[in-house]
């Protein structure tokens, strides 16, 4: 049984519950995050490359 599956459980049998983002995403966190920050990486590199090029004064 997995871990989503049983936290569903904990919810269905009516125990105390505290929804963690991490925890439900499991294994595919790393790589999520991984694929977030290159993404932030190509837009702020292109932000730069247009303030770069902007006459000083």
């Amino acid at each position: 049984m997995s871990k989503a599956s049983a936290r569903i459980k904990e919810i269905d049998s009516g125990q105390n519950y505290c929804f963690v983002l991490l925890e439900y995403l499991g294994e595919y966190t790393s790589i999520i995050l991984f694929d977030i920050g290159l993404v932030l990486i190509y837009l702020y590199t292109g932000l730069i490359k247009k303030w770069k090029g902007l006459p000083e004064g």
